[in-house]
């Protein structure tokens, strides 16, 4: 996918390559494989319908499956282990996580 980073030069992304996606608003941070961060003028709506391959784990976050290596309960959040031993948490009572255990591939 190409898109435009909010320095106003284009970058390509490759889900092979990419961690998850974050988002501030109007504003989502790529983080890719390689440690590397891109920033653009998307909403996680519009990067969730440019890439349904990716799963929402929170209302902020977009989840590529390939990288997680492990999932904890801790109380009421889940914290979800990555491939570079990064940790995401969201609340497992939100409609996202419940969505994401639904459709989690065996």
């Amino acid at each position: 996918m190409l898109i435009r980073t909010i320095d106003r030069s284009y970058s390509n992304i490759h889900i092979e390559r990419l961690m998850y996606v974050e988002s501030m608003g109007n504003q989502s941070t790529f983080y890719m494989v390689d440690g590397k961060q891109i920033v653009c003028f998307k909403s996680l709506k519009e990067v969730h319908e440019l890439m349904p391959e990716l799963y929402r784990i929170s209302s902020s976050i977009l989840l590529n499956e390939k990288e997680l290596r492990s999932i904890r309960s801790v109380g009421p959040y889940y914290y979800f282990k990555l491939s570079n031993g990064e940790k995401l948490k969201s609340l497992s009572r939100s409609r996202f996580v419940k969505e994401f255990f639904a459709n989690l591939r065996p």
